[in-house]
């Protein structure tokens, strides 16, 4: 018995592991594509401030 909760205990402990790595991935993705926003929204504040037309 003893090697079937610690094959359990194994298998909990890599589906955690692996549901904390996703999290951490998508949170890092999300920052980065927020970013990413806010650098297009800055690009186009400079173009319009130089009296370029930009189409939304």
């Amino acid at each position: 018995m003893e090697s079937s909760s610690n094959h359990m205990f194994y298998l909990v402990a890599a589906y955690t592991l692996v549901w904390i790595m996703v999290s951490a991935y998508v949170l890092i993705l999300s920052k980065r594509n927020q970013e990413l926003k806010d650098q297009v929204k800055d690009f186009e504040t400079r173009l319009r401030k130089q009296g370029v037309s930009i189409e939304d």
